[in-house]
C-alpha cells in the first residue's frame, strides 16, 4: 500500500488511510468512515481527470442500480471541488487472486459475471471484461466486482453476450476450465436468449452435492438393528422358584392364595417390570423395512423438489425476462408450458405470475380498445382493425378477437366504397354546375352510417347552395334592370368599362345595349369581369361579399381553368377539395394520353400535353414529372432540328437528321453576308454586295458544337499573292483544332519546319494549330502548288471524318492525312492572319454534338416551362 498523497482532496466524513493504486477510472483509496468507524473503499476521480468525469458518473449510476447484485454496494457519492468520489462497502471481502483455488466456487463466479453483464445490458450498457483483480469474495460466500470500468451504450443483446463470453473465456483460461465452460460460452455467442441459456448450462454443470439420503438410510438401518439385537439377546427374567418363594418374606413377593396363586408383580426395590412376552423378529423386520421405505420415498421427494426448484427458477427467469422485454406472446407460451409444481410456495408463485400476466393482458386490451376507439370515431375502421389485430397477435388471442377484427375490416371496406362514391358524386356535381346552375346529385345510400361522410356531404351541399345563391343574386340583380332606362357600368374581362342598358337576362348570359350603338350584344356571364360580379352581388346584399365567392362563381360559369383556380383556393372546405381531385384526375388522364402520343410519335400533341400538365401540377408534382415533361416538350424540337430554336439565323438550314444529328448550313448571296459569324478582337467582317470581307479570324457563333465529322466549302477570292491565307479551322476552340491552309502564311513567318526540313511559305497545308504555333513538327508535307491567282474565284473544300482529313482546291485533291486518334469536337472558324479575303458562298455540313444538343433542348424546355408558372 501507498501512503496517502497530501494532494488527495479531503472528503467529508471519511479519513483516507492508504492509496491502493489506480483503478480503470480514478484512484482506489482505503479509508475509514468516521461516523460508523468502519473501513470502506473510496474511489476518487481527481480534478485533473475531468475528461473522464462523465464516464465516472455513468459507472456510479450503474453500480447504484445494481444494488449490490454483482457489485459492491454504494455507501455515499459526491463531489469535492472539481474532484468526484464514491464510497463502497467492501464488507471484509477478499480478492479471489489471494484465495486458494479450492476455496472458490468457479461456477458461482461465472454465474455472477454473466448476471452482471445481463443486468447492465438491461440498463442499456456494455462493459469490457472484468479482470480477476476486480473480483472479491464476500464473507457470505457471494462474489462481487469492485468496479465496472468504462461503459458503452449498447441496446442489442448479441454484443453484450459476446463481451460476457470474452470475460468467461479469459477466466476459464486462467483457471483451466475451458472445456468445462465451453457450452455456456458457446451459448452466449449463439444469439438471442444467450444469457438465459448460459446460466442454465452453468447450473447443470455445477457439481452435484453429495447425496445424504443413502447415509441416512444406512444409519437408520444400523440403529434399528442394534435395538433389535439388544431386545432379542437379553436373558429373560427368571420366575421365582418354589423353593425361593416358600422361603421368602411376604413383603418380598409372597404368593397370595386369594389371587389364584399369582405372585405380586410390583417391583420390590424400585427396579423396572420385565415383560413376560418375547418380540417377534419377523414383525420387527417388517416394521423396520416400512420405516426405511418411507424414508426412501421422502428422500426421493426431496430430490425431485430440488430438481424442480432448478427447473422452476430457469422458467421463472425466462418469463420475467420476457415480461421486461414486452414479449407477451412468449410469456403466454411459457406460462402455458409450465408444469404444476409440487411445492405449495411454487404453486403460489406460478399463480402470481399468471395474475401478473392477466393484469398486463387486461391493460393491453384496454389500451388497444382505446386507440381503436379513436380511429373508429374518425371512421378509420381499417386502422382500428389493425390495432386490435396487433394486440391479439401480441397476446396470442387471435381466435378471441378474430370476429371483431373481421367486422371492423368489413366496415372499413364499406367506408372506403362509400367514400369513393361520395367523392365521385361531388366531382360530378361540380362539373355539372358549369352547364346547369340547378344541377344537383343525391347522396349515395348508407352515407348516414358514417358520421364523417355525412358531415362532409352536408358541408358540400351547403357550399353548392351558397354558390347557387350568389349566381341567382347576380342574375336577379341584373334582371331588375331589364326594361329600365337607367344605365349602369359593365366591364368585360380584359377590357375597359362601358355604360349600357340591360335588355335580357338568363342563367347563362346577359344581353346589353351600349350607349351610342344600335344593336344589342350578348355576353356570357363568364366573360364579365370580377368587378362586375362583385358589384351585382353587393346590390343584392348589405354585407360586403367575400372574395372567395368569385372563385366559386367561376366554376358555375365555366371560366377557363376554373377548376384549377378553385383547387388552389385557400378558403378550405369540400369545394376546393373536390376541385383538387378533379385536377389530379385530369393530370392522370393527360399522363396516359402523353404516353400514347409518345408511342405514336405525335410530337405536337406531346408538347401541348407537357405544357398542360406543368400548368396543372403543384410544386411536388412538377418536381416528380420534370424530366418526363422536359422530354415531351423537347420531342418536337428534336424532330425539327436547330432551326426550331432559331439557331443559325440568316442561313439556309436543311437536311436535318434526328437520328445522326447531321445538318447542312449554307450562306449565299442575298443572305446579308455571313450572318452568325463573329470576328475575334482585332478582326473584322463586313458585307458589301455579293461578297463578304474577312480580315483576321471569324468564328461561327453557336450554342452547339460539331463532332465526329464536318465538311466546309468556301467560294471566294484572295487579295495577296505572297500571302493568300484563305484558311479554314475545324474543331475551333479545342486542343485538336486543325487548320486547312490555302496559301497559308502567318505574319512574319517565311518558312515552317516539317520533320528535319524547312518549307517555304506560302503553301497549302493541313496542320494542327498547336504545331503551327510551335513553328513546326511532324505533319503532312505542305505543297506550294497549284498557285492561287489574286482576284480569281476559287473553291476550297475541307473535310475531316473517320477516314482522315482532306483538302481540295477547285475540285482537285491537294492533300490528305490519316485519321487522328481521339474525339473530335469543336466549332468552325476562318483565319486570314490579317490579310483581306473575300467570301461569296460558304457551306457547312456536319454532325451536331449529342451532348450539346441534349443540353440545349433541356435548357430551352425548362425555361419555357418555368415561364408558365
Amino acid at each position: 500500500m501507498t501512503e496517502v498523497d497530501p494532494n488527495t482532496p479531503e472528503i467529508p466524513g471519511f479519513q483516507p488511510l492508504h492509496i491502493r493504486g489506480p483503478g480503470r477510472i480514478g484512484i482506489w483509496i482505503e479509508a475509514r468512515q468516521i461516523r460508523l468507524d468502519r473501513r470502506v473503499l473510496l474511489k476518487v476521480l481527481p480534478a485533473s481527470s475531468r475528461s473522464q468525469q462523465e464516464q465516472f458518473i455513468e459507472e456510479i449510476r450503474a453500480i447504484v442500480k445494481l444494488d449490490g447484485e454483482g457489485a459492491l454496494r454504494v455507501i455515499d457519492e459526491g463531489a469535492v471541488g472539481q474532484a468526484r468520489y464514491v464510497a463502497l462497502d467492501e464488507g471484509e471481502g477478499r480478492p479471489v487472486r489471494s484465495i486458494s483455488r479450492e476455496e472458490i466456487d468457479a461456477d458461482q463466479v461465472a454465474r455472477m459475471l454473466v448476471q452482471l453483464h445481463r443486468q447492465l445490458h438491461l440498463q442499456g450498457w456494455s462493459i469490457e471484461s472484468v479482470p480477476l483483480s476486480s473480483i472479491l469474495k464476500l464473507p457470505g460466500g457471494r462474489f462481487a466486482v469492485t468496479e465496472l470500468g468504462p461503459l458503452t451504450k449498447q441496446l442489442d443483446d448479441l454484443p453484450c453476450q459476446i463481451q460476457a463470453a470474452k470475460n468467461l473465456t479469459s477466466i476459464a483460461k486462467r483457471w483451466h476450465l475451458s472445456s468445462r465452460w465451453q457450452d455456456p460460452i458457446r451459448a452466449l455467442r449463439s444469439g438471442e436468449g444467450g444469457f438465459s441459456r448460459c446460466l442454465e448450462l452453468l447450473e447443470r454443470s455445477a457439481p452435484e452435492p453429495r447425496k445424504r439420503w443413502p447415509l441416512l438410510v444406512a444409519a437408520l438401518a444400523l440403529a434399528a438393528g442394534i435395538a433389535w439385537a439388544v431386545n432379542w439377546g437379553q436373558p429373560e427374567s427368571p420366575l421365582a422358584t418354589p423353593d425361593k418363594l416358600s422361603g421368602s418374606d411376604s413383603s418380598d413377593g409372597v404368593t397370595d392364595p386369594a389371587q389364584g396363586g399369582r405372585s405380586d408383580q410390583r417391583p420390590s426395590d424400585g427396579s423396572e417390570v420385565v415383560s413376560d412376552r418375547v418380540p417377534d423378529p419377523q414383525i420387527y423386520q417388517q416394521r423396520t423395512q416400512a420405516q426405511a421405505e418411507q424414508r426412501w420415498q421422502r428422500l426421493d421427494q426431496l430430490e425431485n423438489e430440488r430438481l424442480q426448484w432448478g427447473d422452476w427458477n430457469r422458467s421463472r427467469d425466462a418469463i420475467l425476462s420476457s415480461f421486461r422485454a414486452g414479449n407477451y406472446q412468449k410469456v403466454r407460451a411459457e406460462l402455458d408450458s409450465l408444469e404444476t409444481p409440487l411445492q405449495s410456495d411454487l404453486v403460489e408463485e406460478r399463480a402470481a405470475l399468471r395474475l401478473a400476466y392477466r393484469w398486463i393482458e387486461t391493460r393491453e386490451i384496454e389500451q388497444a380498445r382505446a386507440e381503436a376507439k379513436q380511429w373508429i370515431e374518425r371512421d378509420h375502421h381499417v386502422q382500428a382493425a389493425a390495432v386490435i389485430e396487433k394486440m391479439a397477435d401480441t397476446l396470442r388471442l387471435e381466435r378471441r378477437f378474430a370476429a371483431e377484427v373481421e367486422q371492423l375490416q368489413r366496415k372499413g371496406g364499406l367506408y372506403e366504397e362509400l367514400l369513393s362514391a361520395v367523392e365521385v358524386k361531388m366531382e360530378e356535381c361540380l362539373v355539372g354546375l358549369a352547364s346547369d346552375i340547378e344541377w344537383t346529385v343525391e347522396a349515395p345510400d348508407k352515407v348516414g352510417q358514417f358520421a364523417s361522410l355525412d358531415r362532409r356531404w352536408k358541408q358540400f351541399k351547403s357550399s353548392i347552395e351558397s354558390l347557387r345563391q350568389d349566381a341567382r343574386a347576380i342574375c336577379e340583380s341584373a334582371g331588375k334592370r331589364v326594361g329600365d332606362e337607367a344605365q349602369s357600368r359593365w366591364c368585360l374581362v380584359g377590357s375597359t368599362p362601358f355604360v349600357a342598358r340591360v335588355m335580357s337576362v338568363s342563367s347563362e348570359q346577359v344581353t346589353l345595349k351600349r350607349i351610342g350603338r344600335r344593336n344589342p350584344e350578348t355576353h356570357l356571364w363568364s366573360s364579365l369581369s370580377a368587378q362586375t360580379w362583385l358589384q351585382l352581388i353587393g346590390e343584392s346584399s348589405a354585407d360586403p361579399p367575400p372574395l372567395d365567392r368569385l372563385e366559386r362563381l367561376e366554376v358555375v360559369w365555366s371560366r377557363e381553368n376554373s377548376i384549377l383556380t378553385l383547387s388552389r383556393s385557400s378558403m378550405g372546405g369540400e369545394l376546393p377539395a373536390a376541385a383538387d381531385r378533379l385536377r389530379r384526375r385530369q393530370l392522370t388522364q393527360w399522363l396516359e394520353e402523353g404516353k400514347r402520343a409518345q408511342l405514336q410519335g405525335e410530337v405536337e400533341k406531346l408538347r401541348q400535353i407537357a405544357l398542360s400538365i406543368h400548368s396543372w401540377s403543384d410544386d411536388q408534382q412538377r418536381i416528380r414529372h420534370e424530366d418526363l415533361l422536359v422530354d415531351w416538350w423537347s420531342a418536337l424540337v428534336d424532330r425539327d432540328g436547330p432551326q426550331a430554336l432559331g439557331l443559325f439565323a440568316g442561313a439556309s438550314v436543311s437536311n436535318w437528321s434526328q437520328e445522326t444529328r447531321s445538318i447542312r448550313i449554307r450562306w449565299q448571296r442575298g443572305d446579308g453576308g455571313l450572318a452568325g459569324w463573329q470576328p475575334r478582337p482585332g478582326s473584322l467582317i463586313s458585307a458589301g454586295g455579293d461578297l463578304t470581307r474577312i480580315q483576321g479570324r471569324v468564328t461561327l457563333e453557336s450554342s452547339v458544337r460539331f463532332e465526329s465529322t464536318v465538311e466546309v466549302t468556301v467560294i471566294g477570292l484572295v487579295t495577296r499573292e505572297d500571302a493568300p491565307n484563305l484558311n479554314v479551322v475545324l474543331w475551333d476552340g479545342s486542343p485538336d483544332a486543325l487548320i486547312f491552309g490555302v496559301g497559308i502564311r502567318p505574319p512574319e513567318v517565311s518558312s515552317i519546319r516539317v520533320g528535319e526540313d524547312d518549307v517555304l511559305l506560302p503553301a497549302h497545308a493541313i496542320v494542327e494549330e498547336q504545331v503551327l504555333a510551335r513553328g513546326g513538327g511532324e505533319f503532312q508535307m505542305p505543297t506550294p502548288l497549284p498557285r492561287v491567282e489574286v482576284g480569281q474565284l476559287i473553291r476550297v473544300e475541307v473535310r475531316e471524318d473517320d477516314e482522315g482529313s482532306h483538302l481540295e482546291l477547285n475540285g482537285s485533291p491537294i492533300l490528305s492525312t490519316d485519321p487522328r486518334p481521339g474525339q473530335r469536337r469543336g466549332g468552325i472558324a476562318i483565319e486570314t492572319y490579317g490579310v483581306d479575303v473575300l467570301v461569296k458562298e460558304l457551306e457547312v455540313i456536319g454532325q451536331i454534338s449529342a451532348e450539346d444538343w441534349l443540353k440545349l433542348l433541356q435548357e430551352e424546355a425548362r425555361k419555357t416551362l418555368r415561364e408558365l408558372q
